[in-house]
């Protein structure tokens, strides 16, 4: 278990250099270990990782990752098993072990696994290759400062071993006070080893398991790299849980506000019915005025011509 120091102390040479000596020794993270004393008493260390431990994780370790490593991951994990989400013997796996079949070759926890056959869809705790009869066929890998080696050696030569047929590395560069930079590696199976597979002019490489494009884009927030998956129909990218969710809301808002100009064009639409319907309504009522003015001025001319008539006296004949 770790001790608090007299933070009032000023810390002596000695002990300054075994604090950073501890704080470097936690820098791939850490596991708690349960240790029985001579008393019978049941206590929690909190040990460091080893690269080894990277290489091979146990259940239940806690790893030091940046905040981008973490986001491209879940983007990777969300956007696949959406894409594979109609295949019933798909399975996209994220940080999961998985134990092969491979006599002397330990087990790998993988940043995103691609599974196709499996038999049964399980809460996958770990997968073992033995059991389920059938291996990842496509294994991405996003590296972190400090452990790139595994990703870009070891894990080339133990994923070949492992007969994975499509391994892709986001290799990441990020240096103090710059903004980070990812480059695609692509690895094709063939023969038991594998071959370099150049990426396209545009820097991306094909995941023919899934049929995507994988590129590097650039965040506008951040002027920092991150990792993009692109529809082959559309060219567009597909975006993460985040931006279709804006989307979305994009378009709800606009399908709101076409509707409220519907809604408006018919009232406009309905209100000029109206003011039509009144409209002849007025010029019905002016005409049948004007008839029946007209009719009764009509009906007074001959009342006057027969009036006039009617005073005038017969003529003598001589």
């Amino acid at each position: 278990m770790g001790t608090v120091r007299n933070r009032h102390a000023p810390p002596d040479r000695k002990t300054k250099t075994r604090a950073k000596s501890v704080a470097a020794s936690f820098d791939y993270g850490w596991r708690y270990v349960e240790k029985k004393g001579a008393n019978g008493r049941v206590d929690t260390d909190m040990v460091p990782l080893t690269l080894e431990d990277i290489l091979h994780p146990r259940l239940g370790d806690h790893h030091v990752l940046t905040r981008s490593h973490i986001l491209d991951c879940t983007y990777l994990h969300d956007v696949l098993a959406a894409r594979l989400a109609e295949e019933l013997t798909a399975v996209v796996l994220a940080d999961t072990g998985v134990y092969w079949d491979i006599p002397k070759l330990k087990h790998h926890s993988p940043d995103i696994a691609v599974i196709l056959g499996v038999r049964h869809q399980k809460d996958w705790k770990t997968f073992h290759v033995a059991k389920e009869g059938v291996r990842p066929v496509l294994i991405i890998e996003v590296t972190s400062p400090k452990t790139r080696s595994t990703d870009l050696e070891t894990k080339v030569q133990q994923y070949a071993r492992a007969g994975v047929l499509h391994y892709v590395i986001a290799d990441a560069e990020e240096g103090k006070g710059k903004p980070r930079r990812l480059r695609l590696l692509a690895y094709r199976l063939e023969g038991g080893i594998y071959r370099a597979v150049a990426p396209d002019p545009r820097g991306r490489v094909w995941l023919e398991p899934v049929g995507l494009w994988l590129g590097v884009t650039t965040d506008k927030q951040t002027g920092a790299d991150r990792l993009a998956l692109i529809d082959p129909k559309t060219g567009r990218e597909i975006g993460d849980y985040t931006a279709i969710s804006r989307r979305l809301e994009v378009a709800e808002a606009e399908a709101r506000a076409a509707q409220r100009r519907e809604q408006a064009a018919k009232k406009r639409e309905q209100a000029a019915r109206i003011e039509a319907a009144a409209e002849r309504e007025r010029a019905e009522a002016e005409a049948q005025a004007r008839a029946h003015a007209e009719e009764l001025l009509r009906q007074a001319e001959a009342e006057l011509r027969r009036l006039r008539g009617d005073g005038k006296k017969p003529r003598r004949s001589r």
